[in-house]
């Protein structure tokens, strides 16, 4: 009976004053009074706000928290791990993430995680998987995607497109073959094409039209030479839908020709923390042109789209081969990084370094980033003649001030490039941006020792005057090193000190070793030109008696 009551209050309005005092006498609210009725802009709103509380949260620089897949390459099952790590590089084993999480989004996952994520199959109510070659297409080329048997080895998969190629052979009649095999093409799923080589898999999407040309091609594999004037006509009509070569196309007015370029073209895709970088090599004919080849393999005379426009694109296969072939040697101590003939996989410092070749040997070698994602190396090394220090006494210190100058245009002053030193990649400085410069090696090291030896005084770089050798060393490597009257004489002094020969003392009742014969004439040295030093040695090997030696030396000037 009461709970009738709590109903029938439910459905009165709770303002009505006496709807407020029958609640008084039977002492039993309605049931509904303390919950909320939303409706559907609230219930939406709600939505949103707890969304945009995962926005809220700032991004660090450094990926703490990633999704990498494993892949079984027999039934191409895929199960994405959810891994860790401190410093965006080295990565925890990882635990397993459950569908139902993956298909809710988690807040680490980018782009090609949340597309893979739309394409979770829910079996039953129980049941879900993640599966198929449509997957590992938008898995392509991002660097987390590792073998289900062996997690440690990468499972690098890439993306082409069909191409086809028509060939005259010795009995005068073409032959049409495409770089993937026509029954692989004309399965039960015509959208997507596929060739796995170790653990290497590359994909190709095949549209509508391209699936239709391949059916009608399987009927006609091999044609006569009568065949051979319709069949070009038919090549230039196809060449604006897909890609194809043949010697046919040699001669055809219908297509403008493009003298093709035998550059080798490095693609370099990073993984989601950019801390990984996938590089492919191959040769793109023309800029603008979707369609990249092998280098010195196939036909040298193509028929594709270039900027939108079919144009009938010339090849030097010679000068590709050999170009690739000398990429080659430049690039041999990479070969533990290299994934196949044209793949490699390299951290930030590799990649670093492997940049700095291609742009040394940029007549024959470019760089390809995807939109949005690049480092960028495109000035010379800083060496020693690109440092330019001014030097003045202030009390017992110099004061240095002084530029490095970068490719001969931007300049950057001395406490700036100790400061970027501090958050090198190998010898690699970061400038701005996406911009890194490399440091040679032998001015890096002198750089550190200047890094060591110097303490910053608000902005003003200071440096003991007995450690003025540092900045002479970097003078005889050809800095442009300038100083007042109290440096030059320093300089004079040291320099003039490293002439003297200094004898053992006559009244020294020792033998010196020789080891301790070079610590006093060390001393010596120091004193003559006014620094002091100390002997740090092991016990019983000879301080005192080096010590005693200098007091001697030095006796005719005094206390």
């Amino acid at each position: 009976m009461k709970y009738i009551l709590q109903q029938a209050l439910d459905a009165l309005n709770p303002n009505d004053p006496e709807v407020t005092k029958l609640t008084a006498e039977l002492k039993c609210p309605p049931l509904l009074s303390h919950y909320a009725t939303l409706s559907e802009w609230q219930f939406g709103l709600d939505k949103l706000l707890n969304y945009s509380k995962i926005l809220k949260k700032p991004t660090s620089k450094i990926s703490r928290a990633r999704i990498v897949y494993l892949v079984d390459i027999d039934t191409f099952d895929i199960q994405p791990y959810r891994q860790k790590s401190k410093d965006g590089i080295t990565w925890s084993k990882g635990t397993a993430v459950s569908m139902s999480s993956f298909a809710e989004m988690l807040p680490e996952m980018d782009e090609a995680d949340q597309i893979a994520a739309a394409k979770v199959v829910r079996v039953n109510s129980r049941v879900a998987r993640l599966r198929g070659v449509e997957v590992l297409y938008e898995l392509a080329d991002t660097g987390r995607t590792f073998l289900m048997l062996e997690p440690e080895v990468p499972f690098e998969i890439h993306r082409d497109r069909l191409r086809i190629e028509v060939k005259k052979d010795s009995g005068g009649s073409y032959e049409t073959t495409t770089n993937i095999d026509f029954a692989t093409n004309l399965r039960t799923d015509p959208h997507y094409a596929f060739e796995l080589d170790g653990s290497i898999l590359t994909i190709y999407k095949i549209t509508d039209k391209e699936h239709k040309v391949l059916e009608l091609l399987n009927n006609i594999r091999k044609l006569p030479g009568e065949a051979k004037g319709k069949l070009a006509e038919i090549l230039e009509n196809i060449s604006g839908e897909i890609p194809v070569s043949s010697e046919l196309l040699k001669s055809s007015s219908a297509l403008e020709a493009l003298k093709a370029s035998s550059k080798i073209t490095f693609q370099i895709i990073p993984d989601s923390s950019a801390t990984e970088f996938n590089v492919r090599a191959f040769v793109r004919p023309a800029e603008g042109c979707e369609l990249t080849v092998a280098p010195g393999e196939g036909l040298d005379t193509l028929a594709a789209l270039v900027k939108r426009k079919p144009m009938r694109i010339l090849r030097d296969l010679k000068a590709e081969k050999a170009n690739w072939e000398l990429m080659n040697e430049k690039l041999e101590d990479f070969s533990a990084w290299q994934g196949g003939g044209r793949f490699w996989t390299l951290n930030t410092l590799k990649c670093l370094e492997f940049m700095e070749i291609l742009r040394e040997a940029s007549k024959i070698a470019d760089i390809e980033w995807p939109e949005g994602a690049k480092l960028t190396l495109r000035r010379a090394p800083i060496s020693f003649p690109d440092l330019r220090l001014k030097v003045n006494s202030v009390d017992c210190w110099f004061s240095l001030d002084g530029t490095v100058s970068i490719d001969g245009k931007t300049q950057l002053k001395i406490n700036q490039i100790l400061d970027k030193l501090k958050d090198r990649v190998g010898n690699f400085i970061h400038l701005e941006g996406s911009e890194y410069v490399l440091i040679t090696n032998k001015l890096l090291k002198q750089l550190e020792i200047l890094e060591d030896v110097s303490s910053k005084k608000k902005d003003e770089l200071l440096i003991s005057k007995f450690s003025g050798t540092a900045l002479e060393t970097l003078k005889e490597n050809g800095s442009e090193v300038t100083g007042d009257k109290s440096y030059e004489n320093l300089q004079e002094r040291i320099l003039k000190a490293q002439e003297i020969e200094f004898f053992i003392p006559s009244g020294l009742e020792a033998q010196l070793r020789q080891y301790q014969r070079e610590g006093f004439e060390w001393l010596m040295r120091l004193c003559t030109w006014g620094a002091g030093g100390i002997l740090a040695d092991d016990m019983g090997l000879g301080k005192t008696v080096q010590a005693i030696a200098v007091l001697l030396g030095r006796k005719i000037l005094g206390p």
